[in-house]
């Protein structure tokens, strides 16, 4: 049974016009200051929705328009999906960009090899300290 997420209230808009808005310039810094109010605001008004976002990396994508939320897996979009619209509402409100939209892309993190195998044991001090080697040599009997 899935549950329909809750309504994002609207904020207040900022008494700035639209059209000095758009001549305001919307950079990095300013999606930055955006994303953190908007944590803020969801930590308050929707914890599912916060839980998904709390952490993640935001970036300025080609243009004013576009920016993206970094992920490491493809879930996020899908699970962003319930909450995405009412988001891009708050901070269209908010910065005054109408136009403003989001994206998920994922990056893959490299994550460390699992050791298991007392040979990939070996290795993997081996690794770390190439002197190793030399007790192997002194030592063979003794199993690393």
């Amino acid at each position: 049974m899935r549950v329909a997420p809750k309504e994002t209230p609207r904020p207040e808009p900022d008494p700035l016009p639209a059209a000095e808005a758009e001549k305001t310039p919307f950079g990095n810094d300013e999606l930055q200051t955006l994303w953190a109010e908007v944590i803020d605001h969801l930590r308050q008004s929707n914890p599912e929705a916060f839980k998904l976002l709390d952490g993640r990396e935001v970036r300025l994508a080609e243009g004013d328009d576009l920016f993206t939320i970094v992920a490491d897996s493809s879930l996020l979009d899908q699970e962003l999906r319930p909450y995405k619209v009412s988001i891009l509402e708050w901070m269209r409100t908010r910065s005054h960009r109408p136009q403003l939209n989001c994206q998920v892309i994922v990056e893959h993190v490299e994550r460390e090899k699992l050791i298991y195998a007392p040979r990939d044991k070996y290795e993997a001090m081996l690794a770390k300290n190439p002197t190793l080697e030399t007790f192997h040599v002194l030592f063979p009997e003794i199993d690393y």
